[in-house]
């Protein structure tokens, strides 16, 4: 370094680089400014969490997503699919004339039970009930799961179950969906073997259907078991009295004895006219003729018949000894209970009818629209679609998590 060019080292106070230049040139100096050295990193520490990123990624995302492909695709035991639909339809009400009014009353009543009933429908065939009303057919739900040959994650693990653990299994086997705007049910079994699935479909399908017709019984004894009832005491009653009026005419021996004493009251007033008539002409005859005279014997003796009919005639009808009169009132007290009891017959008969036409109009029917198939191909597992669903699920809690542990070592640093 020469005397005229001094370093800025001989003068501590200015920047390094600083050219003082001749001490004896009056110009003021130039100062020369370097750029700082970037900060040093150590590489190791830098690369560090993102190494530790990678690593906690591939062991809690990539490798349970292998794991499970591998898993499904070696070890899973297929399962097979039955799936059958139904209707459940009743018979359709008249509906009222066209408009919005009329639509709007009958509009919400329309199918309402059998949308009900299919509700029902749908609970039972997923309910313990089923489970126990498959077994008295024959098919034990334990039996068909609880297979050797399925693997262990899929298959029913115990030989004997709690109910609820049966149940908890049976519906995730089992699906029952109801299309309330199409009113169709849709029944899905899978099973380990395609046979099972369709006999176990089959089977609920036939349970279903006993399920309808049970509750058209039930509709059908409580509807008409009262009106039944009326009707058949009403008629008991009608065949007790006509039992009574036929003994009281053999007793009596007339089929109707208010005509007869009708009869007999016109026959009496007709002989009376007749013998008014006799007993004038015979005063006509014993005017001009002898008492002796044969015409006037002959007419006298028809006189005589005639007042002997006529008596015979008033003593049958009105006399102390005979009861024409009580067996006249006991008939027509028994023609009047027989009118009632034909009355109250009818109506029986008429309530019974219309108690029928009721119930047949809650009657419900049972349809299987789609009757339950052998199935072919497995619908379960799906390796790749299902290894492929778990690889994203992870990676984003894995990032969800990564970031929230992020913003907590920040918050801690600051």
């Amino acid at each position: 370094m020469t005397d005229t060019n001094r370093s800025a080292l001989d003068h501590p106070c200015l920047p390094y680089g600083t050219d003082l230049g001749d001490e004896g040139d009056k110009s003021p100096a130039q100062p020369v400014f370097t750029a700082p050295e970037p900060p040093r990193y150590d590489a190791p520490e830098a690369a560090l969490p993102r190494s530790r990123r990678g690593l906690a990624f591939v062991v809690l995302v990539v490798v349970p997503s292998l794991l499970t492909l591998l898993w499904l695709l070696l070890f899973a035991s297929p399962q097979y699919q039955s799936r059958t639909e139904y209707v459940i339809r009743g018979i359709e009400a008249e509906r009222p004339a066209p408009g919005a009014l009329a639509e709007l009353i009958a509009g919400p009543q329309a199918g309402g039970n059998a949308a009900r009933e299919a509700e029902v429908i749908k609970d039972f065939l997923l309910s313990p009930d089923a489970i126990a009303a498959l077994k008295a057919r024959g098919i034990d739900v334990v039996r068909l799961y609880n297979r050797a040959d399925a693997d262990i994650l899929s298959r029913l693990r115990f030989a004997e179950p709690r109910a609820e653990t049966l149940l908890d299994y049976y519906r995730g086997k089992v699906d029952v969906d109801y299309d309330k705007d199409k009113g169709v049910t849709t029944l899905a079994v899978r099973a380990f073997a395609p046979a099972d699935a369709q006999k176990l479909a089959q089977a609920l399908l036939v349970l279903g259907e006993g399920q309808v017709n049970a509750f058209n019984t039930r509709a059908v004894d409580a509807g008409i078991a009262l009106a039944q009832k009326d009707m058949d005491a009403a008629q008991a009653d009608l065949l007790a009295i006509q039992t009574a009026l036929t003994r009281f005419r053999d007793v009596s021996g007339a089929l109707d004895p208010a005509r007869q004493v009708e009869g007999e009251s016109a026959q009496l007033l007709a002989l009376q006219g007749q013998l008014a008539r006799e007993k004038a002409s015979l005063a006509s005859m014993r005017g001009f003729l002898a008492p002796s005279a044969p015409q006037v014997e002959v007419q006298a003796s028809r006189v005589a018949a005639l007042e002997a009919q006529v008596g015979a005639l008033r003593s049958g009808t009105t006399g102390p000894s005979t009861d024409a009169a009580q067996r006249l009132n006991a008939f027509e007290q028994l023609k009047l209970r027989q009118d009632f009891a034909a009355k109250r017959y009818e109506s029986a008969r008429a309530a019974l009818d219309s108690a029928r036409a009721q119930a047949d109009k809650q009657r419900l029917f049972f349809v299987s629209v789609v009757k339950p198939g052998l199935p072919e191909k497995p619908v379960r597992p799906r390796p790749w679609r299902t290894a492929f669903a778990l690889f994203v699920g992870l990676s984003v809690a894995f990032a969800i998590g990564w970031l929230i542990l992020a913003g907590i070592r920040e918050h801690q640093a600051d």
